[in-house]
């Protein structure tokens, strides 16, 4: 009786490994589902350690943090925070990235929106997109907003109107986002230059065409799509629901 649950535990275990061996095979030991096998070639890849320029995020909360990598665009980090419910976290994920602006651009000539229409590495094909870029080292929010307009388009805004800055992913970092609205855009006697990696159609919609863009998923990215939806919110109700708002006693916090 031993000896044939000996051979019945061997039999077994032989055939686990026979399926094990015939999955590894035909999917990749390194595969994940849904995903491509694994490029050999990125164990070529150095761990990046370059200077982040900005300043790092710490609150009364953070307890500790170890920089994981860090890039002249992106610094990864792992936390450990209180909770205000006093739980200690000690893997909370932050990323930092550098500040940047996107930008609503209207066209003063034509009464249209100029869009551009591209793909970009984390998007599956090209999407619209707003106008925009990163922060240089001494940098405001304005600065870049109107060096990048014109990089861009060779563009400068008769208005360049401020729309307010925004933490990208509130509880992982993610950076800040700066919007604005060109108003009244025309081409510049300037000199245009950009470095952008990507190729951009550029497309000029009415403002019927953007709104029917903005509510078909067709802007490829949450900021630009929360950039150009704020620019027509602007446009449409400064002047009725602006004024209103010191009398709102909205945001007790900011007193």
């Amino acid at each position: 009786e031993l000896g044939a649950f000996l051979f019945g535990v061997i039999f077994s275990a032989l055939v686990a490994l026979a399926y094990l061996r015939f999955i590894l095979e035909n999917t990749g030991a390194n595969s994940i589902p849904n995903n491509p096998p694994f490029n050999e070639n990125l164990r070529s890849i150095a761990i990046p350690m370059a200077q982040f320029p900005e300043p790092a995020w710490r609150t009364a909360s953070t307890l500790a943090v170890r920089t994981v990598t860090s890039t002249p665009f992106a610094r990864f980090e792992i936390h450990k925070v209180k909770t205000e419910s006093g739980a200690i976290i000690n893997d909370w994920l932050w990323t930092d990235e550098r500040s940047h602006v996107n930008i609503l651009v209207h066209l003063k000539a034509e009464n249209r929106y100029l869009l551009f229409y591209q793909k970009k590495y984390g998007l599956e094909r090209p999407y619209y997109a707003a106008i925009g870029g990163l922060f240089e080292i001494g940098d405001t929010p304005m600065g870049c907003a109107k060096r990048e307009l014109l990089e861009e388009t060779g563009l400068e805004a008769e208005k360049m109107i401020y729309l307010g800055k925004y933490r990208v992913q509130v509880n992982r970092g993610g950076g800040i986002l700066h919007t604005f609205y060109a108003q009244n855009s025309i081409p510049s006697k300037l000199k245009k230059f950009s470095d952008d990696y990507e190729k951009q159609e550029h497309r000029k919609l009415t403002k019927e065409e953007l709104l029917a863009v903005l509510l078909s998923g067709e802007v490829g990215e949450a900021q630009w799509l929360a950039t150009l939806a704020l620019g027509l919110l602007y446009e449409d109700y400064a002047t009725t629901i602006l004024p209103k708002v010191p009398s709102m006693n909205l945001f007790p916090s900011k007193k």
